[in-house]
């Protein structure tokens, strides 16, 4: 292909992104049904493979793929969310100017494994993570994570309630964080129900629930 050729190529990809990007933020703003969630998804989706093929939009492409995983998560696609942050993780590290980056991806991430609710899971997830990064381990994400997935391990509510609190001292919790870690805490709430009294078990998950806003 002659240079000509290749830059209509590239502008024909940049104008498909950039109609994919328009219209995924145009819905983004407006986003209130399972239908719109889901567009907006297919959207953020097409303008990624748009990057990748213009040379160009690489550039780009990271906050792109980011945005996918946000509504991802959100519409319950978690292994699809799980898997771009980590993938941009990974970019992160491979320079030395946004490696300090990678911590909040795999945080991201590893907060979806709690979600999916594979203890397991969690415990090779945060070993792997802390193996790829090793700021993370010592960050105050990587501490955090490590304490929850201890607590989510040995099904203690109260452990898992607190290693939150102690962090949202210091950094307060995003509405993705909030949102996504009180899954996991209701979940364990489910798990103890059958010891907690009911008329004082019902104050005390409001009072648990009111940690994570």
């Amino acid at each position: 292909m002659n240079e000509h050729g290749r830059t209509e190529r590239n502008k024909t990809h940049a104008n498909q992104y950039l109609m994919n990007k328009a219209m995924a933020e145009e819905l983004e703003s407006q986003a209130v049904t399972p239908d719109d969630k889901d567009l907006v998804i297919n959207y953020y989706d097409s303008a990624c493979r748009m990057f990748e093929l213009d040379e160009y939009g690489k550039s780009q492409l990271s906050n792109c793929r980011k945005k996918l995983a946000d509504y991802a998560a959100d519409a319950g696609e978690l292994k699809k969310a799980i898997d771009i942050y980590e993938s941009e993780a990974r970019k992160c590290l491979e320079n030395n100017l946004t490696t300090f980056g990678a911590k909040d991806l795999f945080f991201q991430a590893g907060i979806l494994e709690l979600v999916r609710g594979d203890s397991i899971t969690c415990k090779i997830k945060l070993q792997s993570y802390q193996n790829e990064d090793p700021r993370f381990e010592k960050s105050l994400e990587g501490s955090m994570f490590s304490k929850c997935v201890a607590a989510f391990d040995n099904e203690d509510e109260q452990a898992f309630v607190n290693a939150i609190a102690e962090y949202n001292e210091i950094k307060p919790l995003s509405n993705f964080q909030s949102k996504h870690l009180l899954t996991v805490r209701q979940k364990l709430a489910r798990g103890q129900a059958g010891s907690m009294d009911l008329g004082g078990g019902a104050q005390a998950q409001e009072e648990s629930d009111d940690d994570l806003r």
